[in-house]
């Protein structure tokens, strides 16, 4: 399976358009709130037990589904989930801050080079977010959260 390879390549090209992403968000709000992107330490590809600080990327192996192509190759559909983690000091702020995190996050694995796919050719695509607690009016006050976009990764396996 090259679930390994697709995490890797998707922390990758997180790593290469995340500073970009987050300058051209910043000057198209110009407002109070400024994202900036991880440092390089901060993507990770499991948990981690020491947790890092703000902000940071969990890329995320999820469900993998299969179907035959052709005699000997198999065509695989996996999602990774890219967890992205910040802070600010109230939920109002944090909301903002994550949905332009995610909106980061989108554009860097999307738009960027090559387009709607990573480096060792798998297709990616957006499917969905999952807003983290910061969006549940009933949670309790934090000051870091997470939001999740689903991506489905699609790739010829042989």
């Amino acid at each position: 399976m090259l679930t390994e390879v697709a995490v890797d390549d998707v922390i990758a090209k997180l790593k290469e358009y995340m500073p970009v992403r987050t300058t051209m968000i910043n000057a198209e709000k110009a407002d109070e709130i400024q994202i900036v992107a991880p440092d390089e330490i901060n993507y990770f590809g499991g948990r981690e037990a020491d947790f890092p600080t703000t902000p940071a990327i969990f890329v995320m192996e999820g469900p993998s589904r299969f179907k035959q192509e052709g005699p000997r190759g198999l065509m695989s559909e996996m999602q990774v989930l890219v967890y992205v983690y910040d802070s600010d000091q109230s939920g109002q702020l944090l909301r903002r801050r994550l949905q332009r995190q995610a909106r980061a996050v989108i554009e860097s694995l999307f738009i960027e080079e090559p387009r709607e796919r990573t480096a060792n050719g798998f297709n990616l695509t957006p499917m969905k977010t999952i807003p983290g607690s910061v969006f549940k009016p009933e949670q309790q006050h934090e000051w870091r959260g997470f939001y999740v976009v689903v991506f489905k990764i699609e790739q010829l396996e042989i």
